[in-house]
């Protein structure tokens, strides 16, 4: 989409809604934009500029929480353990070794 202006009363669940149409995808927001809205993503304020990038495929857009590893985040949300499909579709966010992500991570998850 290009680039936002944060107004008064804007929460990223609003951005994601009035921008991509779909407020659940306010996740891949906060990750895009972390660097300008800080570790909370329930404080925004008016006049950050944000990168708003929706995606063009399909996916259920999950938080890594505490206690979080591919194997059970593929059960959780799949129903299945396919942890590998979640690993190859977020490399960039994950990095290198599958088994080390961290709460806060936001993946992609297409099941």
């Amino acid at each position: 989409m290009g680039l936002y202006t944060v107004q008064p009363g804007d929460t990223l669940w609003g951005i994601a809604q009035d921008q991509c149409g779909d407020g659940s995808l306010w996740p891949k927001i906060y990750y895009d934009n972390k660097g300008v809205i800080g570790n909370n993503p329930n404080l925004i304020r008016p006049g950050q500029v944000l990168d708003v990038d929706c995606p063009s495929s399909p996916c259920i857009w999950y938080e890594v929480e505490p206690g979080d590893n591919l194997t059970s985040i593929a059960e959780k949300i799949c129903g299945n353990d396919n942890w590998q499909k979640i690993y190859n579709d977020n490399k960039n966010v994950i990095g290198g070794n599958p088994n080390l992500i961290y709460p806060g991570q936001v993946l992609c998850i297409k099941c």
